[in-house]
């Protein structure tokens, strides 16, 4: 009778379940040269999918992986994209907390910013030459 099946380091399960991820080609060249975890791991980016503004959860059914298009990209383009939407989201809630605090959604330099030049008396006309010459 046979022994007992080594133990798989968590790594290892990790490393493999994104190698099936990727696409093929790029996965038999992982395996082929046998790629260490850290270098499969340059492929991925995990994001959160309730962002952590809203709610603060770092568990794995919240995280969402986004494959690169190069290992050496800093994000995938459905990550660039994804942030932005976040963005604007956080934006918007930080306005309403905001509104809900203190009764207004401008910040404290914003109330106080003036204009960018004094107000003068006489106006500048729109056209400063006549609109016919007579």
């Amino acid at each position: 009778m046979a022994g007992r099946r080594q133990h798989i380091p968590y790594q290892q399960r990790y490393a493999a379940a994104l190698v099936e991820l990727l696409h093929p080609d790029i996965r038999s060249d992982l395996i082929k040269r046998k790629a260490s975890i850290a270098e499969i791991e340059r492929w991925v980016v995990i994001d959160h999918n309730i962002t952590v503004k809203t709610k603060e959860i770092v568990k794995w059914w919240n995280l969402n992986l986004f494959i690169k298009d190069k290992p050496t990209d800093h994000n995938a383009p459905a990550h660039v994209a994804k942030t932005a939407r976040d963005a604007k989201v956080h934006a918007k809630a930080d306005r309403f907390a905001r509104l809900a605090t203190t009764g207004s959604k401008k910040t404290e330099a914003q109330k106080k910013r003036s204009r960018p030049f004094p107000k003068s008396q006489s106006k500048i006309p729109s056209r400063p030459f006549p609109k016919r010459p007579k």
